[in-house]
């Protein structure tokens, strides 16, 4: 599918937030080169929008001729690193070691058995001195600069050069599979953002996660409820019936926990102590707090409509500010239960 830009009906969300403190979206898709050479892409395996790996394997052809990518024949290494004895000149007289002059005298070492130095004692004639090869390659390595003369060009494509691809990674549209990920953002300025950087492709393997971090752990231990999933299932069911999302669509495939990257069922303390990326975490809500201090909503398909895609991102950031505001006045009523009940 091609996501729609061209319809900018905008959706503002100027809405109070108390407990919401941080959103972030990762929305993944078929993104151009500019996205794709942006701190926002990220190359994502699962995505399967216009088929383009995230690195070449082929026998691609790479327009370079920089010196970063020239490799010394004798080490392997750039010009730059590399540190054979064969490649140095000497910062005095230009030469090559074999034919370098300047340390016979100069790099004599007087605790040297092998250097030959003459008149210890007053110092009167080291230029008749010799030092020993050891001393003196040591004098011309210190005192060098590399030249490789033998060297060979090994790109890729790292350095910014044109490439010319046969293995797939480039299709004609240019285009490239991943996601874009926002930074932690004020729930008003997420629409911005997804208008900016919402891929140019998307199919119906997409999704469109949401990272949200709260004011305090007690608003976060408020959505680690077991109920909190049936809420949001709730809330965005009802979303989709009111934005007449078609039935049987990648929106209720994905509320209805069929999708391996977004089960349905509560695993909240399994993630909670986990710091590292692990199967658990692909359910519907994921509470990867050691992770990104966040509880993450992976249920949400990427829209090929860029507008809808924020109307429902804003619907789910009040479900989980209006959730906690809900449970906080039940946890309320009900201390205020329990100390009428002491009283009397």
């Amino acid at each position: 599918m091609i996501v729609d830009k061209d319809s900018r009906k905008t959706v503002k969300d100027d809405y109070i937030y108390k407990h919401v403190k941080f959103v972030g979206e990762e929305d993944e898709g078929a993104c151009n080169r500019s996205q794709s050479e942006s701190g926002s892409f990220h190359h994502d395996s699962s995505v399967e929008v216009c088929g383009n790996e995230d690195s070449c394997d082929g026998d691609c052809d790479y327009d370079c001729d920089c010196d970063s990518c020239r490799l010394c024949d004798m080490c392997d290494y750039t010009m730059e690193d590399c540190d054979c004895d064969s490649c140095k000149r000497c910062e005095e007289c230009d030469s090559r070691f074999d034919d370098c002059s300047c340390y016979i005298t100069s790099a004599v070492s007087k605790d040297c058995s092998e250097c030959i130095y003459i008149h210890p004692e007053c110092d009167c004639a080291t230029e008749e001195s010799i030092a020993c090869q050891g001393h003196q390659r040591q004098a011309f390595m210190e005192n060098s600069y590399g030249d490789c003369e033998s060297t060979y060009q090994h790109c890729e494509g790292n350095c910014g050069c044109e490439i010319y691809h046969e293995c797939g990674m480039n299709d004609d549209s240019g285009l490239i599979d991943g996601e874009m990920v926002s930074p932690p953002l004020r729930p008003a300025q997420l629409a911005d953002w997804s208008r900016q950087n919402y891929p140019e492709q998307v199919n119906t393997t997409c999704g469109s996660h949401q990272h949200t971090s709260l004011n305090t752990m007690k608003d976060y231990s408020i959505v680690l409820d077991r109920s909190f999933e049936t809420y949001v299932i709730r809330r965005l069911t009802m979303w989709g019936k009111q934005h007449n999302i078609n039935e049987g669509s990648a929106l209720y495939r994905r509320l209805a926990g069929d999708k391996h990257w977004c089960k349905k069922g509560y695993k909240g303390y399994e993630q909670l102590i986990t710091s590292s990326k692990d199967e658990c975490r692909y359910q519907i809500v994921n509470y990867c707090y050691l992770l990104h201090g966040t509880v993450e909503v992976r249920v949400l398909p990427a829209f090929s409509k860029v507008e809808l895609n924020i109307s429902a991102h804003k619907e789910l950031t009040r479900s989980i500010e209006q959730f906690i505001e809900m449970k906080q006045d039940s946890l309320t009523q009900r201390r205020v239960t329990k100390t009428m009940e002491v009283m009397v």
